[in-house]
């Protein structure tokens, strides 16, 4: 190979790999998330977070009133009304991490573990979709569909 084709194949490699740092996955169709970790390593959050909570709260709304969902950039908020409270889901995708606070158990802070593929209180490793689904049954009808 000459030097100007490895230097081109160096080139796109290089671009590929800004594409993939700044969230890109190469050969997916499936919208995905993924950023690098303190060390430099890749990784990836699957689908954004905060995209799948409004799909799995979505069912909910038409069972519920009052069940308000406020969609802004990386905030969700879930509003039960005053009976009820509001739930409150912040999305720290430059950190990779969940903040939420429910009426029912408080604050949480989660981080994903890439392992299991999910995320996870930092506090004491219980799973973020868990906590949120047991706590809006609670207090709502129906069930998120994480």
């Amino acid at each position: 190979a000459s030097f100007q084709s490895h230097a081109k194949y160096i080139e796109s490699q290089s671009s590929l790999s800004l594409l993939r740092g700044a969230g890109f996955k190469e050969g997916t169709k499936q919208k995905s998330f993924e950023r690098r970790n303190k060390f430099g390593a890749a990784v990836d959050f699957g689908e954004p977070a905060d995209a799948k909570v409004k799909r799995a709260i979505s069912g909910m709304k038409e069972l519920n009133d009052p069940f308000e969902v406020i969609h802004e950039h990386d905030r969700i908020e879930i509003d039960l009304g005053p009976k009820h409270g509001k739930y409150g889901i912040h999305f720290n995708k430059e950190v990779g991490q969940i903040q939420m606070q429910t009426p029912r158990s408080g604050p949480f802070m989660y981080k994903y573990d890439q392992s299991i593929r999910k995320w996870v209180g930092e506090s004491d490793g219980h799973d973020f979709e868990g906590l949120l689904t047991r706590d809006l049954i609670q207090q709502a009808i129906g069930v998120p569909d994480f």
